[in-house]
């Protein structure tokens, strides 16, 4: 071994010809006559050597012991954040974007999303960091310090879309400025900070490559020796990889110096980087604040039984925040589903709710006790986040002891060319709050948008949201004329549907239409076989509505002509919702 040792420079040992690296006036490595010395060296040093004990001491020089994690993790903690870019584009691209920028960036950008998700995410120690990633423990550490952090954490704790949003925000300001910095860095001259990281990171994937090239080409001679033969060509490419292993691991050593020293001798690089990465919570705060007034007032938020793709919740937001229409709707929909569940709950309060069993899932607020124990102490707060994520954690069940509703639910609701602006605003709104409504009572859902004729067939099923769809057709414009038949055909199709048995409707518009006697006679009929309710819903914000033609298809009408109507008269919300969660 202690040739081996000869051949392997311990650590801060220069390589051979290098000395102080490039400030020096030796012979550059690369040269021939240097190259050939070095190799002369290598190969003296390499022989009558184990091939086992060369390639466990590369591994052991790689340090992949010692964590490249600045936030105290465990596995699982990573694939979910996996997960978490697979399920978003923009965020591949950030991460990408920024490792291309400083290798350390992936590593960086998972600290991130953790010290803003856990609840109480703890630093890895500096000493038990990877020496190459040791920055990332000193950014973390800044960011994490600043006062604003705290603020954005608040926001994101246990809140996985929320941190995914804020780091998006941080990697779109944080990228801009160190792409801006490397170029910065260059230009004054001398070594830098990326260089000198990335240099050692690509060292250490070439030693990584090398390890495995000869632990493959050792396998292989092995599985020849055993069979009686040899091949020549083989043993010069493992004696050749050797050789370059031995040669990557010496310069291992000098790109280790160089970093410390970089980091050491430019404090203002340091400080510059630290800066970049800080430069986006402020819009962050703002954003996810943005963006969680969003989903509360729309309703978009994961719950016990409801699941809420990651994707379509991110595609929702963004068109929210974005489009001026939509943002119109935001807290009409919010005050009408604050009504709905009102008039929902007045009907069964406090107390109503009632274990049933033991089940698993991921709500830490309806855990067994000996589950909650677990955030006690560090090590096992670990387990209960990662049986939190996997959905695993035993907690109780529990049911409603309140009267059950009837069923589904199906809304039509009219997008003609007279229901554009206010109208149409009140009538998805309404539409979007009957859907809550329905989500949180486990009850299936269609939207059924008329004019002339069927625009849209929406169907919801119970414990399911897509965010995406609903911002959609709130998105769809209001053109065309009137016709009530098309869409309560359609109503009597869904009521076919296994799904949508014992549903009831719910039937949206601001104005009259012409409906045939055959039709209503036929509809008349199935609506005694199958006893279902209908509600009509007057929209008569121009005080011009009429409810002639509704009469002659529904059990219950009831006009609104203003929010206050809502907000202010207890009787009108009563009517809107009543019937909701009741049986008829």
């Amino acid at each position: 071994m202690d040739d081996l040792n000869n051949m392997i420079p311990m650590d801060g040992e220069p390589i051979d010809g290098q000395g102080e690296g490039a400030s020096g006036n030796a012979e550059a490595p690369d040269t021939p006559r240097v190259k050939k010395q070095h190799k002369q060296k290598i190969q003296a040093n390499l022989k009558g050597k184990n091939i086992e004990e060369i390639l466990n001491l590369a591994q052991r020089q790689l340090r992949n012991d010692l964590s490249k994690y600045s936030i105290d993790s465990i596995p699982v903690e990573h694939r979910m954040i996996r997960e978490l870019e697979d399920m978003s584009p923009i965020m591949q691209k950030w991460v990408e974007r920024g490792d291309s920028i400083i290798k350390t960036y992936h590593e960086f950008s998972d600290d991130i999303v953790l010290a803003l998700y856990k609840n109480q995410p703890e630093m890895v120690h500096p000493d038990d960091m990877h020496p190459s990633y040791k920055i990332n423990h000193n950014l973390v550490d800044e960011i994490t310090s600043d006062p604003q952090f705290d603020v954005l954490k608040d926001y994101c704790t246990m809140d996985l879309f929320s941190s995914a949003v804020a780091s998006e925000i941080l990697h779109d300001k944080a990228i801009e400025r160190l792409n801006e910095l490397r170029e910065e860095f260059k230009q004054n001259g001398g070594d830098n900070i990326f260089d000198a990281i990335n240099d050692a990171i690509a060292n250490e994937e070439e030693i990584q490559a090398l390890i495995d090239k000869a632990k493959a080409a050792h396998q292989l001679q092995q599985q020849l020796a055993q069979a009686g033969q040899t091949n020549n060509q083989l043993n010069q490419i493992t004696n050749q990889t050797l050789l370059d292993l031995a040669s990557a691991m010496k310069i291992a050593n000098a790109h280790k110096s160089r970093l410390e020293k970089v980091i050491q001798n430019s404090p203002d690089q340091l400080q510059k980087v630290q800066d970049a990465m800080k430069e986006g919570l402020s819009e962050a705060i703002n954003t996810v604040s943005e963006v969680q007034k969003y989903i509360q007032a729309w309703g978009f938020e994961s719950g016990e039984s409801i699941r809420v793709p990651f994707q379509s919740k991110m595609t929702a937001v963004k068109k929210l925040m974005q489009s001026r229409k939509l943002k119109k709707f935001t807290d009409v929909i919010g005050a009408m589903k604050e009504l709905a569940m009102k008039e929902q709950k007045s009907k069964s309060r406090i107390g109503a709710l009632e274990i049933d069993s033991v089940t698993t899932g991921d709500d830490v607020f309806k855990a067994l006790p000996s589950e909650r124990m677990m955030l006690n102490n560090n090590a096992s707060k670990l387990l209960l986040y990662k049986k939190m994520y996997e959905g695993s954690l035993l907690q109780y069940r529990t049911v409603s002891t309140e009267k059950k509703g009837r069923g589904p639910i199906v809304v039509c609701v009219d997008i003609s060319g007279s229901m554009d602006g206010t109208p149409e605003i009140w009538a998805k709104s309404f539409a979007v709050a009957l859907l809550h409504v329905a989500q949180t009572q486990k009850r299936n859902y269609c939207y059924i948008s008329f004019e002339s004729k069927v625009r849209d067939v929406f169907i919801q099923e119970k414990g399911y949201l897509d965010p995406a769809a609903v911002v959609d057709i709130c998105e769809r414009s209001c053109t065309g004329g009137t016709n009530f038949e098309e869409p309560l055909k359609k109503a009597l199709e869904v009521l076919k549907d296994s799904r949508f048995r014992k549903g009831d409707i719910v039937f949206v518009t601001d104005g009259n239409c012409s409906i045939s006697e055959d039709f209503l006679r036929d509809f008349k009929k199935v609506k005694e076989d199958k006893e279902f309710f209908v509600r009509s819903i007057i929209i008569n914000t121009d005080n011009w509505a009429s409810d002639e033609s509704v009469k002659l298809f529904s059990d219950e009408i009831i006009p609104i002509s203003s929010l206050a109507d809502l907000k202010n008269g207890e009787e009108a919300a009563t009517q809107v919702f009543r019937g909701i969660g009741d049986d008829e």
